[in-house]
């Protein structure tokens, strides 16, 4: 910064100064001739210093801050379709880790495991004896054939005893048959209730995750709202810092590592971070980390990004760029030593300094007002 000086003369009339001097009661009554004094104030010099600037070729340029919040990608709720259940059991707190199939709370109607264990050996069983069946009944019309061809004594009633007893073995398996799968099916059904049940009263995790929420009124006895959200798990493996902040979308380039600058508090001071996702940015701009680093979900932190640079132009400061309406102006120093305006084009205003259009010339020094 320059230092120029200009001298400016200032002169003040001379005035008089009169003096009556009166004698005392003793003097005679003529009048003394008056005392008579002029006093002349010289002229001064004051020395009036303006600090200067010249025009440099420097980089101007602007940045912006933008806002980013560390947010989950998955998340899920969890809830139950019917009314009427209570909470037996509470497997989880908000904080809590789970993997994918975790037993977080057990309603009523959520104990049905062991019935259901059994329900299934016997369909499993009946079904099985069911299959035996056919070979039993093939084999006992074989052995009663047989004692009839070898066995039997003879007679007029022969033929007619030997189909009734075929027919009384058909008609006993045909029975053993249909109380079979009678079981089979009443087992099944009873099966899929209990099933039922047991998906509405025991709810599981169904991503790998934290806990982020409990309702606050879910405890032991109490009943369990249907179609609310009983649990929130988020899915802390797959997070990406987001901003709203859409306006600077054009100014990343895709694979860009940046600097993101976490909130004080926060275990790591700063994290490298690239441009994820960009054909799907909307609403939001996402990052992915680019480091192994271990950050909480809902970690703040701020991107510091170059938004518009111009390289080696004529500068100045901002504050030494003034405006008049929709034009813009600065002051220099005038032949005559004054300051006066001179009226410039500008371009880029970034941070610290004003791209100079037209209006200046390198090295000019403007005022420092």
């Amino acid at each position: 910064m320059g230092k120029k000086t200009k001298k400016v003369f200032y002169k003040l009339l001379p005035g008089l100064l009169w003096g009556i001097c009166f004698l005392s009661a003793g003097c005679s009554a003529g009048e003394e001739e008056e005392s008579r004094e002029a006093v002349v104030i010289e002229r001064q010099e004051e020395t009036v210093e303006y600090m200067t600037v010249p025009v440099k070729r420097e980089d101007v340029i602007k940045t912006a801050k933008l806002r980013c919040m560390y947010n989950h990608t998955d998340e899920e709720e969890i809830s139950i379709p019917v009314k009427g259940k209570k909470v037996e059991e509470i497997c989880v707190q908000v904080g809590d880790s789970v993997k994918k199939g975790d037993l977080l709370l057990v309603l009523t109607g959520g104990d049905r495991e062991e019935g259901i264990r059994e329900l299934e050996y016997n369909i499993a069983r009946n079904k099985l004896l069911l299959g035996y069946t056919e070979m039993d009944e093939a084999y006992e019309l074989s052995y009663t054939w047989w004692n009839y061809i070898y066995q039997s004594p003879g007679g007029e009633n022969v033929d007619e005893r030997r189909e009734e007893e075929l027919e009384g073995i058909r008609q006993k398996y045909r029975y053993l048959r249909e109380d079979y799968q009678d079981s089979i099916d009443l087992d099944t059904m009873q099966l899929e209730i209990w099933k039922q049940e047991m998906s509405e009263s025991r709810l599981y995790a169904g991503i790998d995750g934290k806990v982020s929420y409990m309702m606050l009124n879910l405890f032991e006895g109490a009943e369990a709202p249907a179609g609310e959200a009983l649990f929130r798990l988020i899915d802390t493996a797959h997070c990406r810092f987001e901003t709203t902040q859409t306006d600077y979308a054009d100014s990343f380039r895709e694979g860009e590592e940046l600097e993101l600058e976490l909130d004080a508090g926060s275990s790591v001071k700063s994290v490298r971070v690239v441009p994820y996702d960009m054909e799907n940015w909307q609403e939001t701009l996402s990052f992915a980390v680019a480091q192994d680093a271990e950050i909480e979900a809902g970690t703040g932190g701020s991107l510091n990004i170059t938004v518009e640079k111009r390289e080696k132009v004529l500068s100045l400061p901002r504050q030494m760029i003034f405006t008049a309406g929709e034009k813009h102006f600065v002051y220099v120093l005038g032949e005559d030593g004054l300051p006066q305006v001179r009226w410039v084009e500008i371009g880029l205003s970034g941070d610290s300094l004003t791209e100079i259009v037209s209006g200046l010339s390198e090295g000019e020094d403007v005022i420092v007002r």
